[in-house]
């Protein structure tokens, strides 16, 4: 008798054991996030509201457990499909199961939503519009007391993401501090990133099918190491930026421009640029040109290599600072350039030796070319 109590006792232990088992979120890749946590509250599909957040006991809803959370602690989202309209809050990251697993929808507005918050990571998901809600993410802060990005916080991390089937934007930021990497963002209506007087860091995502790639209007951008391609409108679009960099990004099938400056001068450095009508287009009002420096990309395959409007002198190259540039094979013009004004390309590869005069629209000053093509760093990772 006593044998057969303990087997009864023993057999309940297994069945709650199992049962706890199965509300697990999949741990998966440990991220960075997780090891820093404050606490980690779960959340799982087979959760419930009434649970704690534990690991045994993990909520519904990613929004219950955002709202107990205490600053520093990170929400951990199990494999599923959650629908819900998410408010972020400051210092209470999410942490998917991946972005394979781990799916967030709506049908309309945005499905994360953060207004005014700062030290946030997302990392694993993916956020499907269904063509139905307008946002991805949905970003605004107006706390940014100055413009220079060192007394900035950085406000969100947005990391290993897919986002797609949106009606506006994928993300979008107005006065924002944001890095966003490793993410794939495709099928949007408007623009994959597009943000307006923010301080941003967009590297090593892809992006494709969605009006313009990325639209950034005044404020500072690192932009390096994307690939962008098949986009209606501009691949890169710059408009009164404060300053940029873009680097090591490849542009391909581009329906206007692969880089639109517009009354801005970014460092446009190493991208590869194929597919557009123009490679690199810049358009300018008098009162403030676009003067980018170019330096060392590869642009081909284009209508035209660099469109300059009157009001734009772009510097292509100068005698102590060569363009390195390989600028050919462009169907109608290397150079085309309605500036009345000299624009300095010196030191590039036209495609041969000796530069076809018909290649070039305007006071271009191309001596000093290259004999032959320079070797190029289009990758960060190329030494």
């Amino acid at each position: 008798m006593r044998f057969l109590t303990y087997f009864l006792i023993l057999l309940l232990l297994l069945t709650l054991s199992c049962n706890n088992v199965r509300h697990q979120p999949r741990d998966g890749p440990v991220s960075d996030v997780l090891r820093k946590a404050g606490r980690i509250i779960y959340v799982s599909k087979t959760g419930s509201d009434k649970g704690n957040g534990s690991r045994y006991y993990p909520l519904a809803s990613i929004q219950k457990a955002i709202d107990i959370a205490a600053p520093g602690d990170v929400v951990r989202v199990g494999p599923g499909i959650y629908t819900e309209n998410i408010v972020l809050r400051s210092r209470v990251s999410l942490v998917g199961s991946g972005a394979d697993v781990t799916i967030l929808t709506s049908e309309s507005g945005s499905i994360l939503t953060a207004n005014n918050v700062f030290g946030v990571t997302i990392e694993g998901f993916t956020l499907d519009g269904k063509d139905s809600a307008q946002y991805g993410l949905w970003a605004q802060c107006q706390h940014i007391q100055s413009r220079s990005k060192s007394h900035s916080p950085t406000m969100i991390i947005f990391r290993n993401n897919v986002v797609k089937n949106f009606l506006i934007d994928g993300i979008h930021g107005e006065y924002v501090n944001i890095t966003i990497e490793g993410s794939t963002i495709t099928s949007i209506v408007g623009s994959g990133i597009r943000l307006f007087r923010s301080f941003s860091s967009i590297r090593s995502n892809k992006i494709s099918f969605a009006r313009s790639g990325i639209s950034l209007q005044d404020g500072r951008s690192s932009i390096h190491n994307n690939t962008i391609e098949d986009i209606h409108a501009n691949g890169i679009l710059c408009h009164f930026l404060t300053s940029a960099v873009i680097r090591f990004n490849r542009l391909t099938r581009i329906g206007v421009d692969g880089i639109r400056c517009e009354h801005t001068s970014p460092v446009i450095r190493d991208n590869y640029i194929t597919g557009a009508v123009n490679g690199i287009g810049c358009y300018a009002e008098e009162t403030r040109p676009s003067c980018p420096k170019i330096r060392g990309n590869i642009i081909t395959g284009n209508k035209r290599g660099i469109y300059i409007d009157k009001n734009s002198r772009p510097d292509l190259g100068r005698e102590d600072d060569p363009g390195n540039n390989s600028i050919f094979n462009n169907e109608e013009f290397a150079v085309y350039s309605e500036s009345k004004k000299n624009i300095p390309a010196i030191g590039n590869w036209w495609g041969t030796p000796t530069p076809d005069q018909s290649r070039f629209h305007g006071r271009i000053n191309y001596e000093g070319n290259l004999p032959s093509m320079p070797w190029h760093r289009v990758k960060e990772e190329d030494k």
